[in-house]
């Protein structure tokens, strides 16, 4: 039977290269390893060493029961004190057992002791801190049997879309909160897409893109999606017992308090700084925003109209140079700007590691979105309405000729290049250029995308597995001793395996299905079936997600969550969002209402038609503007209404509410008890308790009123 090992902490030796530094490389490494073991023992945990792959150790760390049941005690008590909901106080003991504690709370709870820091009455273990410069990360190990038998109920008993509570709260009692509440919000997100699915693939039958009916209703789907969602995770927070995780968060090891304090609640760093520090990462921000939004629209000017303009050598690749430029280029500035959001973010310096990721996913979603949603921006505000008027102004541009060779009659080496007629270019402008983008976004990125999650990282450890199966039966001989069993061999391999496994975060399976929403709510108006394609993916998305938490990624280290926190207000800006482009495409669009775009749509390239372009222009810019400021408060309106619904409907006085309250007034009452004293009367006071003097027996109202009643 394999040991029960609670967390798995890497250690690593750094390679050298001179036999000097390797030796002084190994004395400090022992040094470091035996002060690591020592702080774990002294702690009152097991901990033992054994050889990972390559220059890795693998300390096992176990911790025994009486330490476990210290840690919850601890853990209750500064609930207790913040106020979160609570089953039971931290002097009752009755429900100490372990199997009353779920795997990820002790998980949780031993990891926060490992990495919290000493005011906090933690470890300090922080990995690739100037203290534990060689200790890499701290990660728990998987239980297969929980993931497979997880796998085999989603793939083959639960067929659906939805998950119950039960099935939820053992995601949660596995994998913490956190995890709990990501596959929560994909379950929600993936049974709420029925209605625009329906709707979508009503009017896709009946041939109406660009529909006002299918693009309001959509819209009113959006807000009701975000507000009754806004619901579900309060209603979860309360039933999971974590409504205000962040006040009992412990800091980040990074955070440097200005102002220190015996109290690690006193230790804190001025708001206003961080405010400043804020405001000073928004010009960075948008910089590079400016940075990839002209890339990308130089990519796409390239890919719409030069492509089509020229005829020299080689001009039947040139509709590939696009994609290997975006491939090439996008990527580059994504990690560069990734990098530069993290110093920014470290430099805010804040004190938890929620609002921390909160800061840090804004900055990154937000180039994120950019990449996913200009493209179709720029198809569906410039290519499809204005595409004859920019074509004529490139062909002006790169073909026609130069003010010194005007009078000459042999073309220029650009004009020979881009041959192509004017007229002929026109000709080759792609009407059905959006609904195009739309399918590729919605159905071949999503199957490239679970290739990519699912798919290729078993392939590449395959290839791994097989490079390094000659190295692992070269160092099998020390890896193992002799008198080692083979179960204990089997462990130690896929303890081995599992820490080679990348770390799993929630992040990017949150930015996949928010932008996701966005494409459904912002542009599926232009092809009704997106919502249709992003409902069945969802469904192949649930079990993929688990089965790469399961399979290709590290456990996740338990975290206690009430929100989704800034995916929430990316939501909600989405929604915005989408009340402004629905009304603007619908009235740009739409076959039934004439507008001056009709102007640039198969009309002749002539110079009349191009002063009309440019003069039409303004005129399709200003009723568009207005309208979508007109769609700007009629969201607002809606969305005042539909939180007021089912505020009503799902939240005031719902059973979980209750519950709560129930809760407290059960838990205040155990306290009461157990405080409450017997009061010992002081002799001090014993002449209170004399015998009653002839001022008390004595009583002349009784009379008085008898008097009174005679004479009257």
């Amino acid at each position: 039977m394999p040991p029960n090992v609670d967390l798995v902490v890497v250690f690593r030796a750094r390679k050298t290269l001179s036999k000097q530094e390797a030796i002084d490389e190994a004395k400090q490494a022992e040094e470091q390893y035996a002060q690591l073991i020592n702080v774990l023992t002294t702690a009152g945990l097991r901990a033992t060493g054994r050889r990972g792959d390559g220059d890795e150790i693998l300390i096992l760390v176990s911790a025994p029961w009486a330490k476990i049941v210290e840690l919850i005690q601890r853990d209750r008590h500064v609930d207790f004190l913040h106020g979160l909901p609570a089953s039971s106080l931290p002097i009752v003991t009755d429900d100490l057992q372990p199997s009353k504690i779920s795997p990820a709370a002790r998980i949780r709870l031993l990891h926060t002791h490992l990495t919290s820091s000493f005011i906090e009455g933690g470890l300090a273990i922080v990995p690739k801190t100037q203290a534990w410069s060689r200790v890499q990360s701290i990660t728990p190990l998987h239980d297969d049997h929980f993931n497979e038998a997880w796998l085999h109920s989603w793939t083959r008993e639960q067929t659906g879309f939805g998950l119950s509570f039960p099935a939820l709260e053992k995601i949660k009692d596995q994998f913490g909160e956190e995890v709990a509440l990501y596959f929560s919000f994909l379950s929600f997100y993936a049974k709420s897409l029925w209605f625009p699915s329906g709707l979508g693939l009503l009017f896709f039958v009946l041939g109406k893109s660009y529909n006002i009916v299918y693009s309001l209703l959509l819209c009113l789907w959006a807000v009701t999606f975000v507000e009754w969602w806004s619901i579900r995770e309060r209603v979860l927070a309360i039933r999971w017992g974590c409504q205000g995780a962040a006040l009992v968060e412990r800091r980040r090891p990074e955070f440097i308090a200005s102002v220190r304090a015996d109290d690690p609640d006193d230790e804190d760093f001025p708001w206003w700084k961080r405010e400043v520090r804020t405001l000073a990462s928004i010009p960075v921000i948008l910089a590079f925003a400016a940075m990839l939004a002209t890339l990308l629209t130089a990519i796409f000017v390239f890919e719409a109209f030069i492509t089509v303009l020229y005829t020299g050598p080689l001009h039947e690749y040139a509709s590939f140079l696009p994609t290997v430029l975006f491939v090439a280029l996008v990527p580059q500035v994504l990690a560069m700007h990734q990098k530069v959001a993290e110093r920014l973010t470290n430099w805010e310096n804040h004190k938890h590691r929620s609002s921390h990721e909160a800061a840090l996913t804004i900055k990154v979603f937000a180039l994120s979105g950019v990449v996913a949603y200009l493209g179709l921006a720029l198809s569906a505000f410039v290519y499809v309405p204005f595409g004859e008027q920019v074509m004529t102004y490139v062909h002006a541009y790169v073909a026609s000729p130069s003010a010194t060779n005007e009078s000459k009659a042999t073309p220029t080496f650009a004009q020979a290049q881009f041959g192509r007629g004017l007229s002929d270019a026109h000709g080759r402008l792609d009407a059905g250029r959006l609904q195009k983008q739309m399918f590729a976004y919605m159905v071949t990125n999503q199957i490239i995308g679970v290739f990519l999650e699912v798919a290729l990282p078993m392939v590449l450890r395959g290839v791994q597995a097989a490079r390094s199966a000659g190295l692992r039966r070269a160092l099998k001989s020390t890896h193992v001793r002799a008198d080692d069993d083979e179960s204990e061999k089997a462990f130690l391999e896929d303890v081995r395996r599992q820490v080679s496994l990348p770390d799993y975060t929630v992040f990017a399976d949150y930015a996949e299905m928010v932008t996701q929403f966005g494409y459904v709510v912002l542009w599926s108006t232009i092809w009704p079936l997106a919502p249709v394609m992003a409902f069945l993916n969802n469904w192949l998305e649930l079990r993929g997600d688990a089965f790469k938490i399961s399979k290709n990624f590290r456990r996740p280290i338990p975290a206690r969550r009430d929100t989704v926190g800034p995916w929430l207000e990316a939501l909600a800006f989405i929604a915005w969002l989408a009340a402004l482009t629905n009304a603007a495409l619908v009235y740009m669009f739409h076959p039934a209402a004439p507008h001056p775009a009709d102007v640039h749509i198969g009309t002749a390239p002539t110079q009349h038609t191009a002063h009309v372009s440019q003069s039409s222009a303004w005129d399709l810019a200003t009723p568009v503007l207005l309208i979508a400021l007109s769609s700007s408060h009629g969201f607002f309106a809606a969305r005042v209404l539909v939180r007021h619904v089912l505020q009503r409907l799902f939240w005031e006085r719902a059973p979980e509410q209750r519950l709560a309250e129930k809760r407290g007034r059960e838990v205040k009452e155990v306290y009461l008890r157990s405080v409450q004293q017997e009061v010992q009367t002081p002799g001090a006071f014993a002449r209170d308790d004399a015998e009653p003097s002839q001022f008390w027996e004595r009583d002349d109202a009784k009379g008085e009123l008898q008097r009174r009643l005679k004479e009257a």
